[in-house]
């Protein structure tokens, strides 16, 4: 069964912690565009 949350139901940064998750071989592969995408 599919559960719908709001999105300020999740703890603030829950995306961009999972788009990095995503992406970590993508960027590990490409060590040159980490810092110019890198949001911190």
């Amino acid at each position: 069964m599919i559960e719908y949350k709001q999105a300020k139901e999740f703890e603030r940064g829950i995306v961009y912690k999972l788009l990095c998750e995503s992406y970590t071989d993508l960027l590990n592969a490409m060590p040159l565009y980490v810092k110019e995408f890198q949001i911190e």
